[in-house]
């Protein structure tokens, strides 16, 4: 049986061949971007927390007001009221974006070791 290469017939067998050879690579290079991306998502957030530490410490250590090396929850939310009261000059009791970005100044008393 003799193939007649330029029928339509055929033309279109091997066009859908082709294509479905294409999508399949597609797909694969997509799954394989994928599991790239996955893999290298714990080791990129690994790096921005050991990053952060440097600057998490000397916080955590004025929060700390019983030397124990722990910030309990009570010493955290007490850390933090004094600093939204520090931040809330026009004591409104809210802070604006102006208020959050105003220039660190020195820690308040009773919070530093």
């Amino acid at each position: 049986m003799d193939r007649d290469f330029n029928s339509v017939p055929w033309r279109t067998a091997v066009f859908r061949k082709w294509t479905m050879i294409a999508a399949l690579l597609v797909a694969g290079a997509m799954v394989e971007t994928a599991l790239a991306q996955k893999v290298a998502t714990p080791r990129a957030q690994d790096d921005n927390v050991a990053k952060g530490e440097a600057q998490v410490k000397p916080l955590l250590l004025l929060m700390d007001h019983d030397p124990d090396g722990k910030v309990s929850k009570q010493e955290f939310m007490r850390f933090m009221e004094a600093e939204f009261n520090r931040l809330d000059k026009k004591n409104e009791g809210k802070l604006d974006v102006k208020d959050l970005t105003q220039p660190p100044a020195p820690p308040i008393r009773g919070f530093h070791k």
